[in-house]
């Protein structure tokens, strides 16, 4: 019997931890859930990813608004443009299909950190635009070639109807290729094992008590919470300790001298030049600010990156300018305890990018 339990124990250990090591799984189980009502419901981002970090209790408010503040501008236009994005989550976490974008009819995208390479064959023919959009803390670590690797061109090739086309022998080939032994130490070795592991086994809605509890002590008792997150006097939101701290590269208020910026223009030109000559007819770059930067910019000097590139007098790069929109709005734009945008910040930048791709040039029939 002893034995059998044994062995129960380790199949169980040896199946959390291949479910653990697997994110197409982990994919599939974490949406579930998020949504379902059950006792497995996981309150991780329901009230927010930084209230999922600290779990303190006072920031454990509803951050999804049924509704913005404001409308959506529509405009009654030829769908007729390719638009292909390098983005993060502050745009597919609410883009479900290019619908939402004006005058787009197909929509193609690539996440920093989380997609590989986009295969892109394009027809030079149509409209095709590319969206670059980043958060302001990635913004200035970005380097020319974080930009172009995401994104690999696939020549248009005409194949002859009378049949010329050469032979493609296929033989098999029972050995593990380079590409899949990657993906089986990428299984093996998951970065993110240790965090897939406490979701699975203790992130759940009835231990949440417990941890608001550990947490409320560790803050009011001894000031501590989790190093991921910063709590700001008298400020009634949490923030991503990397865009506060000074000694950062993605906090807002990292020195930036004007060498650096001039740097950021030369290299956003050279990307700009590059994708043009691969054949994209419009490329644009859109900075969301970190959420300090508009919500508590006056915390300490804060370096005004976004403006002083989009001011730059060499930058040819065109860019959606919604920095001084969301610095004259301010804190209803972003969330209490997420690092995002709020609906409503969403729907004003949407709104800005729709007003300019209903000024591109459309095919004419």
């Amino acid at each position: 019997m002893k034995s059998f339990f044994c062995f129960l124990l380790s199949l169980l250990s040896l199946s959390l931890y291949i479910l653990s090591s697997t994110d197409g799984l982990m994919k599939t189980i974490a949406q579930y859930r998020f949504k379902t009502a059950s006792f497995l419901k996981s309150s991780r981002y329901h009230y927010g990813d930084l209230y999922g970090i600290s779990f303190l209790p006072s920031y454990k408010n509803e951050i999804w608004p049924k509704k913005a503040f404001i409308k959506l501008d529509l405009y009654n236009i030829q769908r007729s443009v390719n638009l292909y994005c390098i983005c993060d989550s502050y745009l597919w976490s609410f883009v479900k299909s290019g619908s939402v974008f004006c005058g787009v009819k197909s929509y193609k995208f690539t996440r920093w950190g989380y997609d590989g390479t986009m295969e892109v064959k394009l027809d030079t023919s149509q409209v095709n635009v590319l969206l670059i959009e980043v958060a302001e803390r990635f913004f200035r670590i970005k380097s020319k070639t974080n930009y172009i690797d995401k994104i690999k061109f696939i020549k248009n090739t005409s194949q002859s109807s009378y049949g010329n086309s050469p032979k493609v022998v296929v033989t098999a080939d029972l050995s593990m290729n380079k590409e899949e032994l990657m993906k089986f130490y990428n299984t093996i070795n998951n970065t993110k094992l240790n965090q897939n592991l406490e979701f699975n086994l203790f992130d759940y809605t009835i231990f949440s008590c417990l941890k608001e509890m550990k947490a409320w002590l560790n803050y009011k008792l001894f000031g501590r919470v989790p190093q991921e997150i910063s709590v700001l006097d008298n400020c009634p939101y949490l923030f991503l300790s990397e865009t506060v701290d000074p000694l950062s590269d993605q906090s807002s208020f990292k020195f930036l001298p004007d060498e650096e910026v001039s740097d950021i223009v030369l290299r956003l030109n050279s990307v700009y030049e590059y994708y043009k000559n691969k054949g994209f007819k419009y490329v644009i770059i859109s900075i969301i600010p970190n959420p300090i930067s508009i919500v508590y910019p006056f915390y300490k000097t804060y370096n005004d990156i976004i403006r002083r590139v989009q001011n730059h007098p060499g930058l040819i790069m065109p860019m959606i300018k919604i920095y001084d929109k969301f610095d004259s709005i301010g804190n209803i734009l972003y969330l209490p305890s997420d690092s995002h945008w709020s609906l409503t910040g969403y729907y004003i930048w949407l709104n800005e990018f729709n007003k300019y791709l209903s000024t591109v040039e459309t095919v004419k029939n």
